[in-house]
């Protein structure tokens, strides 16, 4: 492995060099992540928000 010109110093200071992530990994990282929190918002939070505002978006109902 190729030795960096601040690789020394870097060590001496108590950090290594991070390895960037290959692009396939960041997607499945991002899909990991992302399809659990858009469930989430979906089915949980989404149908409590919409009746916590349903007086105030909607006009009251009118009677017939």
């Amino acid at each position: 492995m190729a030795e960096y010109p601040d690789t020394r110093d870097s060590l001496v200071q108590g950090r290594r060099r991070r390895q960037v992530a290959s692009p396939i990994a960041l997607v499945r990282r991002v899909a990991l992540i992302s399809f659990p929190v858009s469930a989430m918002m979906t089915w949980i939070v989404e149908p409590q928000l919409a009746r916590l505002l349903e007086s105030w978006l909607y006009a009251p109902r009118r009677s017939k």
